[in-house]
């Protein structure tokens, strides 16, 4: 385990995320039309963004390892550009099996996979399901262990519940239209972004459709059947967790990490739940000193 200070990664500038030259596509594999990017050069990483969000939560830190890696990131199902068919399979093992259909077609083969919060427990789910054979695994705060105490019994029935009555997605859409709200909503997990970062969020968060397949996503999820197969997992976990995350606990970073063989641990002080969009370059120093 390790905790260090932010810290740049050279004595010159950081670079201009509008230099990054990225390019988007549209795959259709089944009832999923999805949306990739990519940029860089180097071995592939693929890049798993978290719940409600999307590839564009991925800006601040692609300057930072495109000259490294070849990034690929996709919009989750039912996220942001990504669009699905009503009846599609958002569970975890549903998205996993999706997504492996979507690198089989594409012919994506990663090196890497760094996945951010629910992201994280995709990841966990490729690899067990042996669809793919990353030789690195990162998690940065991911929830990958289920929810404990009422939060456990409560989130499950009430994303089914929210999911449910078609109204909703439009009133947080509504909702979303106010700037005070969204800020007040992503300052709640324990992260203070930038306003490029914040206008992303509002873009998302007012988009009926993006909230809409957020709690389809959120009422299917389970991650009991995920925690017992956990020790049968073979790559090497970089685990990089943030002190002032108000989403996943730290104490789940000391769990996973005395769960997983192949293990290691590194602790962001007084950042949140968003800390690679918080500090980009020090989440990629993290990543590329245990390269």
């Amino acid at each position: 385990m390790t905790a260090a200070p932010l810290a740049s990664l050279s004595g010159s500038p950081p670079p201009d995320s509008s230099t990054v030259d990225t390019v988007s596509r549209q795959v259709t594999t089944g009832d999923i039309d999805w949306y990739v990017e990519q940029s860089g050069n180097g071995p592939v990483c693929l890049l798993l963004h978290g719940t409600g969000a999307s590839s564009q939560s991925w800006t601040p830190l692609r300057p930072f390892l495109s000259q490294q890696f070849t990034l690929i990131s996709v919009d989750l199902p039912g996220h942001a550009r990504t669009r699905t068919s009503p009846g599609a399979d958002l569970s975890l093992p549903g998205i996993a099996k999706a997504l492996s259909a979507l690198l089989h077609e594409e012919q994506i083969v990663p090196h890497m996979i760094v996945g951010h919060s629910a992201g994280a427990a995709i990841m966990v789910e490729l690899c067990l399901s042996h669809a793919v054979s990353p030789q690195r695994l990162v998690s940065i705060n991911g929830a990958i262990l289920p929810l404990s105490g009422v939060a456990g019994w409560v989130f499950s029935p009430l994303a089914k519940l929210s999911a449910s009555a078609g109204w909703l997605p439009r009133l947080f859409a509504h909702r979303a239209s106010d700037p005070r709200q969204v800020r007040r909503l992503l300052e709640s997990t324990g992260s203070r972004i930038d306003s490029d970062c914040m206008e992303m969020y509002q873009s998302l968060f007012s988009d009926p459709q993006h909230v809409a397949g957020v709690l389809r996503m959120m009422s299917q999820w389970k991650l009991e059947a995920l925690l017992p197969r956990l020790p049968q997992l073979t790559p090497s976990m970089q685990l990089i967790a943030a002190t002032g995350d108000r989403t996943i606990p730290l104490r789940d970073a000391y769990r996973l990490k005395a769960l997983l063989q192949h293990a290691t641990l590194d602790i962001v002080d007084n950042k949140g739940h968003l800390v690679h969009e918080e500090a980009p370059e020090h989440i990629a120093s993290l990543i590329q000193e245990a390269h």
